[in-house]
């Protein structure tokens, strides 16, 4: 009798039915003792691999979906540094819907004993925030953050302010108040440009109506390359968990009024991904600003070319008093590498130059 090809016998599983009266390989005979056929029983196991495979890529594929969480503007994707967080309410809010806290920075300007006292819920929410694995730092202060020893070397997707205030020491329609809240998030604002990776997102929740639309975020942020790229309206709701706290004064641990108010998103740049640098020639001044001395020019993010730093110059000719072809190209490797030290030199210079003006800034 004729023993059945492999070919043969694929067919047969395939077509649900047997090789009748021809032997397949191995002897194993075409009928099992259940009745089923070896084309019957070949057949259901493809089918439940097949089956079993689909299950598996669509378990996967829920998986994936389930791995990056969203609470109200925020992913669990993005790494978040969250600013003057009060009673950290609102970074627990975010922690317990993203089911981890390990991609957030929760700071606040008091120290931990500080707010123990100020704040009902601080120690519960501190203690929840370490156990899913937050960051939480205490005695940073918003306008210098750049500065502290646990960020000055990390950068942020997000950096959020919500309702960010300078104290109760007058009336908020009082001028001197409106100036003494608009240094604080100017300030804010020349730390968090400094902090954020490409394409990154600074973040502040604030009112809309008067007094606090005089306050004119778009303004201060521009000052530091920072253009408002959304503003969409903030609801309390959609951070289950958070409760705004005056902050200050005798009742400090209570709510304030929210009212209307938005969440204004800042990007470095325009929305191509470009940055802002000084011009080091100087401008005239006009009389309009008091930054009219500083030339901002878009320019994209690329690898560092020491040559763009440099001012054009005519290549020096060497003078060879006599044949020696090796001279040329042995002043030229010379001036290359004089070159590239003088652009690093020049970099260093502009560098340190930049960070004390920096720090006087902070400091005034």
């Amino acid at each position: 009798m004729a023993r059945a090809t492999p070919e043969e016998v694929l067919a047969a599983a395939a077509a649900g039915g047997n090789l009748e009266g021809v032997p397949v390989p191995g002897g194993v005979a075409a009928t099992a003792a259940d009745g089923r056929s070896q084309g019957d029983r070949a057949q259901g196991v493809t089918v439940v691999e097949s089956m079993k495979e689909e299950k598996e890529k669509s378990s996967d594929d829920d998986k994936a979906e389930e791995e990056v969480k969203w609470v109200g503007q925020y992913s669990s994707s993005q790494s978040i540094l969250l600013v003057g967080d009060g009673d950290f309410s609102f970074s627990l809010a975010l922690a317990t819907g993203f089911g981890s806290g390990a991609n957030l920075v929760a700071t606040s300007i008091d120290s931990y004993d500080t707010l123990k006292k100020k704040y009902s819920g601080a120690e519960s929410n501190l203690a929840e925030l370490k156990k899913m694995g937050a960051v939480t730092l205490h005695g940073v202060n918003a306008k210098t953050m750049k500065l502290h020893t646990d960020l000055k070397m990390r950068r942020f997707d997000r950096i959020v302010f919500n309702f960010p205030h300078a104290g109760f020491k007058g009336k908020e329609d009082q001028p001197h108040m409106i100036n003494s809240h608009r240094n604080l998030v100017k300030d804010f604002f020349r730390s968090a440009s400094l902090m954020l990776r490409p394409d990154g997102e600074v973040h502040v929740s604030h009112k809309t109506k008067n007094p606090y639309r005089k306050w004119n975020l778009e303004e201060l942020a521009s000052v530091f390359a920072l253009f408002l790229v959304e503003q969409v309206d903030f609801h309390i709701q959609d951070y289950p968990g958070y409760n705004n706290k005056r902050g200050d004064g005798q009742r400090c641990d209570l709510p304030f009024l929210l009212g209307k108010c938005s969440t204004f998103k800042f990007k470095i740049g325009d929305i191509k991904n470009k940055r802002r640098v000084r011009k080091t020639s100087p401008m005239p001044y006009s009389g309009s600003s008091g930054n009219a001395h500083l030339n901002y020019q878009p320019v994209d993010f690329s690898p560092f070319n020491p040559t763009a730093f440099v001012p054009q110059m005519p290549q020096p000719q060497p003078y060879v008093p006599f044949h020696m072809p090796s001279v040329p190209g042995a002043y030229s490797e010379f001036f290359a590498r004089e070159t590239v030290q003088r652009c690093h030199l020049a970099e260093a210079e502009s560098h340190e130059a930049e960070v004390k003006l920096w720090k006087s800034q902070s400091s005034s």
